[in-house]
């Protein structure tokens, strides 16, 4: 489970996407690295959802109320899509 500030989360997160997408378009997922992918995923999706504002669909990070652009485009760009995320 990612922890800390918004920057971990995402920078836990971000290359457990990348790595799925690697190994399913070079068609060396296993099973077993699928269901820790999936897993690693879920909860990283989840932590970086406790940082949405959920008045303003921005994200902050842990030291400011408001949210940030920077962190708000960095948070759509990890969490676009979906599919892609998806190790099956």
């Amino acid at each position: 489970m990612p922890t800390g500030c918004f920057e971990q989360s995402s920078s836990a997160t971000y290359p457990n996407i990348l790595t799925a997408l690697y190994l399913r378009e070079t068609k060396r997922m296993t099973p077993e690295i699928g269901l820790k992918l999936d897993a690693a995923l879920a909860a990283g999706y989840q932590k970086l959802l406790t940082f949405e504002e959920r008045g303003s669909g921005g994200f902050s990070d842990l030291s400011r109320p408001a949210t940030s652009p920077y962190l708000t485009a960095y948070g759509i760009l990890i969490l676009r899509r979906p599919r892609e995320r998806s190790t099956r």
